[in-house]
């Protein structure tokens, strides 16, 4: 068996395909054999991947387009084996691309890969080949093309992707995986590459959002059934969605059928985060990892505008900002910003009234009285985006991820203490707990409340927040009362 750290380079081989001739592999030999006469298998070359998603545009648009049964169009010229891909190995960290990495992604995830790899992971790139290669792919394939998964082609692929890549999870082993957006701070792997969270079971841990997921092979097999025997209607009615994708299928599961296991762990607001990033002892708050998804990045943006506005209001109270020639405002840390635009900003929001001060919600989650509904979230996110450099910078997801990450690892590793563990039982207890400390609960409360203060997960009052944050030090440098 190849070494995990060996499997992101199987992207990149020349050439070369696996038999798989003796004792256990004799079925998945049969499988391929099946799949080459299909034409569904894939080339390993890096090269060919452009070939493979122009082909798999083909197979796609034809089943797009009504079609019950897979087209069956040529493409490139070998399969992944089995024990080419396969691994136990909980140290790795997958995220996944349906057709392969493009350019326009390569700063996304080179900057995902830096950070899982800085914190000590194994980090990889799945894409559809190796869904392709398990037993029930071309089931579950079919079964996702007759589902109401968007109103036009890109938006059908886009979401048929979100959920075909559970099922590439499962046929490499399990384990871990995150979107390409998700950024590590110092959630480090297990100490002997052996846990999974809840014994293995599926876990979203944004809640129902699968920004981070984990859980072992026959977990991951068994949501990506369901994904095709639930019932669309009821998905619909219950949600208030008009198509499905995976956030859709979770937010249904997480309310009502328990096919899930669900977590907090990590993805509070970075700008929210005190600095220096430790605890009351010293040592640095865990976990850091932190979801940049366009809600998040726009609300990020948000809070650093009023973060600098109450900046500037309170030195300029005492005095104690100073105008340069371009009409900022400086203080002890340098240029602060131009004082008519921080106004401006705030006279915006302001002029924006209902609209601007609007609750965002949580996608597809839908309680009695309140629109959860897609158009809703999406109205608010272009409220928030109000002007166009606003929306220029919340598109630049890799410089965004990139400037939040190198602030708080360096504050984390120049101020505080390191933790660590040697055991799996203490490794889970620390990044994985089952109830987490004072700490860690006003975080993400903090955070979950400012998110959506009405949903039942937002269930501490803001004086139990600020308890939790008792003895130490804000962003101001001063300690918390």
């Amino acid at each position: 068996m190849r070494a995990p750290d060996e499997i992101d380079s199987l992207l990149d081989r020349n050439s070369g395909t696996t038999a798989n001739t003796t004792g256990g592999r004799v079925f998945l030999g049969f499988l391929f054999t099946a799949l080459v006469a299909c034409g569904l298998y894939v080339a390993p070359k890096a090269s060919e991947i452009s070939a493979f998603a122009k082909s798999m545009d083909v197979v796609r648009g034809s089943m797009a387009s009504g079609a019950k049964t897979i087209d069956t169009s040529p493409l490139p010229s070998a399969f992944l084996g089995h024990d080419e891909y396969y691994t136990v190995d909980r140290c790795v960290m997958y995220t996944y691309y349906g057709k392969g990495l493009k350019v326009r992604d390569a700063l996304v995830v080179d900057q995902w890969r830096t950070s899982w790899k800085n914190a000590g992971w194994k980090p990889v790139v799945l894409d559809e080949r190796h869904a392709q290669i398990h037993p029930r792919y071309l089931f579950l394939k079919n079964a996702y093309v007759s589902l109401p998964l968007g109103g036009d082609l890109t938006s059908r692929l886009h979401s048929e992707d979100s959920l075909l890549r559970y099922l590439a999870l499962a046929a490499v082993g399990g384990g871990y995986m995150s979107e390409p957006d998700v950024f590590n701070v110092n959630l480090p792997p297990p100490p002997q590459c052996d846990y999974l969270p809840n014994q293995g079971q599926f876990t979203t841990h944004e809640l129902f959002i699968p920004a981070l997921v984990s859980g072992d092979s026959a977990s991951l097999l068994h949501v990506a059934e369901a994904f095709a025997t639930a019932p669309p209607g009821d998905i619909k009615h219950a949600t208030g969605a008009e198509y499905l994708n995976d956030v859709v299928f979770f937010s249904y599961f997480y309310q009502y059928n328990g096919v899930i296991k669900t977590r907090k762990t990590g993805f509070n607001d970075p700008t929210k985060v005190r600095v220096p990033p430790c605890d009351d002892g010293g040592f640095e708050y865990v976990p850091m990892v932190f979801h940049a998804s366009p809600m998040a990045r726009t609300r990020w943006a948000a809070d650093e505008i009023k973060a600098a506005a109450a900046v500037g209001e309170a030195v300029d109270n005492k005095g104690g900002l100073k105008g340069d020639s371009k009409g900022g405002l400086k203080g002890e840390d340098g240029l602060i910003g131009n004082k008519a635009e921080l106004v401006g900003a705030s006279d915006r929001k302001s002029k924006k009234g209902k609209t601007q001060s609007k609750e965002i919600v949580d996608p597809y989650a839908v309680r009695e009285g309140r629109d959860g509904s897609v158009d809703a979230t999406k109205s608010s996110f272009k409220d928030n985006a109000h002007t166009a450099k606003d929306k220029q910078a919340i598109k630049d997801t890799a410089s965004v991820m990139r400037a939040q990450y190198q602030k708080l690892r360096q504050a984390t590793i120049a101020m505080c203490k390191p933790i660590l563990v040697t055991s799996t039982r203490e490794y889970a207890k620390t990044f994985f707990p089952d109830e987490p400390t004072p700490l860690q609960r006003s975080y993400d409360q903090e955070y979950l409340c400012d998110v959506s203060s009405g949903e039942s997960f937002c269930d501490a009052s803001p004086a139990e927040i600020e308890r939790g944050f008792f003895g130490i030090k804000g962003k101001g440098g001063k300690f918390a009362k």
